[in-house]
Order: structure tokens, then C-alpha cells, then sequence
């Protein structure tokens, strides 16, 4: 695919988009190896850019998650 070059998509509806208006999601991940946190988007490879590491861990986020747990009968 060339730069700036547009994609058309259907999904499961069939209802057809461009895939360059799509956001990229940038996730982080911690490598086992080195420790390094690093910013992955969908089009990069799962790799530790310092040591080529390709196991990763994902980061936890910093929000606090509380569930209300019910009592089941």
C-alpha cells in the first residue's frame, strides 16, 4: 500500500470504509528481557526495539476498577 493510498473495508454489515480514517491505538507493553517500555500501534511489530525481545507484557492501567459483586442463591 502506498502512502496516502486509501483502502476500502466492509465489515460484517457489509457497510464499506476507508481504512485510512481509522485511528491508530497506540498501546504500551514492558519487555521481559530489558524492562523497556515501549509504544506499539497496530502496524508495528511485537518486538523490543533495544533488545528484539518478542515477549511483551501490557501495561496496567492506572485507573482503579472496582466491581460490585452480588450474592447468587
Amino acid at each position: 500500500m502506498l502512502q496516502g493510498e486509501r483502502l476500502e473495508n466492509k465489515n460484517l454489515l457489509g457497510t464499506t470504509f476507508a481504512s485510512s480514517n481509522l485511528a491508530v491505538c497506540e498501546m504500551e507493553y514492558i519487555c521481559s528481557e530489558c524492562g523497556m517500555l515501549i509504544n506499539i500501534s497496530d502496524l508495528t511489530s511485537l518486538t523490543c526495539k533495544s533488545c528484539g525481545c518478542r515477549i511483551l507484557y501490557k501495561k496496567r492501567s492506572d485507573e482503579v476498577v472496582e466491581y460490585i459483586a452480588r450474592k447468587r442463591f
